[in-house]
């Protein structure tokens, strides 16, 4: 079998004599979504092609995985169907990036692991959705095709949006890597809530609580505290590890300062200022000589660029993250646009990086989309100006804190306007149908998650192992 990347096989018929201009995103994620449906509304079909390449059939709220985790609600009501969105003439493309070839506009993909098939055909009915590089039906695009002996294929692009994420970032930390789980997909999100259900069963009657500890208390590790909290707070002890003097560092104090207070009365731990130096099975150091001890060890301290972007030649920070300009394109690629946690774009305003966000993401995914829609005009690219209007957090089922502008929300109202953003967004990806899942969708009772198979290792310190992907029908 090829192995090598680039042994890809040629596209039949080859992609030099594709007459229309190839647009492909690859990343589905609230960066990559929002490009796809600014460009397939205002798109010349006729004269384009747009191709989103992802992973999965799916795309997830990134900002909801914490509700999975501790059980509040199921994977229906934090997906979108990517046949909801992706519509013919428009392609989805099971696929994952293997490298990109900036300097000949190209994208080495190999299929997904559930899509590894030759030619899989569409449901009659339904948007045509590929495996690996396989082109819509009627389309008319000759694209390379999976095959047993050719794993990676290449696809051509005139323009390309790059996102694809973030990864976790240790800082060099010994043994953080080895003894933690972190939250950054459903999968892992469905392990880490088996996990729990499982330390819980083992607290109480005598028994010492588990140790549940969540090293970084910015937005991710707050909200995972609150929601586990509220649904093992009675079985389970709950440890936030900062090295910031406070939670979500950034925050408005007084926001912060109810966060800590409401996090309190749930019974988490919160240490504060005391950087993290070392992790061993069953034990986490702090700079100041204090040991932690923990069951379970969730990693929530940073995130960094996909290293795709370093290993594809693209100038990146010491973080991993694309420099790109004002319109967020890659430095020396003008044809690549990098959105979302990937690009390191510097507010002209501030001077800072923008930080990873949902918010920043969607906007910049807009933003490229309408800077390659200006230039298949003609016209000049408008430049990308961040305006990123509010925070909202969720600290538990009903408490929460937010602010937009000068204004400040604490308690359920929190609750319920984060509610109405992440509804604004499933109207946009999924429709009407996406909406009436979240609002009607089954939600399990806190802490009493649906079908979870029990933990069955003995091992209690080290990560969980990780349940199979969903499975994907491409046919």
């Amino acid at each position: 079998m090829t192995t090598n990347p680039e042994s890809y096989p040629p596209s039949r018929g080859g992609f030099a004599r594709q007459a229309r201009t190839q647009i492909v995103i690859i990343g589905a994620g609230y960066g990559g979504l929002a490009a796809y449906l600014t460009l397939r509304s205002h798109l010349d079909w006729r004269r384009r092609c747009l191709s989103l390449v992802n992973k999965h059939a799916y795309h997830y709220f990134t900002t909801e995985l914490h509700t999975i985790v501790a059980g509040a609600e199921d994977e229906e009501s934090v997906t979108v169907d990517l046949s909801l969105a992706v519509r013919p003439p428009a392609r989805l493309l099971l696929a994952e990036v293997d490298r990109i070839v900036p300097e000949e506009s190209r994208v080495i993909l190999k299929p997904a692991p559930s899509t590894l098939r030759v030619g899989p055909r569409p449901r009659r009915g339904r948007p045509a959705v590929r495996g690996a590089a396989g082109g819509a039906d009627g389309a008319g695009e000759a694209v390379a095709t999976a095959s047993p002996l050719h794993p990676y294929f290449s696809l051509r692009y005139d323009f390309l949006i790059v996102a694809l994420g973030s990864e976790p970032e240790y800082f060099n930390l010994p043994g953080v890597r080895e003894n933690s789980v972190v939250l950054r997909s459903l999968r892992t999100a469905e392990a880490l809530r088996a996990r729990l259900r499982s330390l819980a069963s083992l607290g109480g009657e005598g028994r010492r609580y588990p140790e549940v500890v969540i090293a970084g208390g910015g937005l991710t590790g707050v909200e995972l505290a609150g929601d586990v909290a509220d649904a093992y707070g009675e079985r389970l002890r709950v440890t936030i590890v900062e090295a910031a003097p406070d939670i979500m560092p950034g925050l408005d104090p007084h926001l912060a300062k109810v966060s800590r207070e409401v996090l309190q009365e749930k019974s988490v731990t919160l240490l504060t200022g005391v950087p993290i130096t070392l992790a061993e099975p069953g034990r986490l150091y702090l700079r100041d000589g204090a040991v932690v001890p923990f069951d379970l060890l969730i990693w929530a301290g940073g995130v960094r660029g996909p290293a795709l972007l370093a290993r594809s030649g693209f100038g990146t920070t010491p973080r991993g993250r694309g420099r790109v300009n004002a319109r967020l394109q890659a430095e020396g690629f003008p044809n690549v646009y990098l959105v979302g946690d990937c690009a390191a774009f510097v507010d002209p305003v501030t001077g800072r990086e923008v930080s990873p966000s949902a918010q920043a993401a969607v906007q910049m995914g807009r933003a490229a989309a309408q800077a390659i829609l200006a230039r298949l005009q003609g016209a000049a690219e408008p430049e990308y100006r961040p305006n990123i209007r509010g925070v909202f957090v969720s600290l538990g089922r009903d408490e929460g804190v937010g602010s937009v502008g000068a204004g400040h929300y604490v308690g359920l109202p929190a609750v319920v306007v984060k509610e109405l953003i992440e509804g604004h967004h499933a109207f946009e990806a999924g429709g009407l149908l996406q909406i009436l899942k979240r609002l009607f969708g089954r939600r399990h009772p806190v802490g009493t998650p649906a079908s979870m198979p029990e933990w069955s290792g003995t091992d209690l310190t080290g990560p969980p192992p990780f349940p199979p992907e969903p499975e994907i029908h491409t046919h």
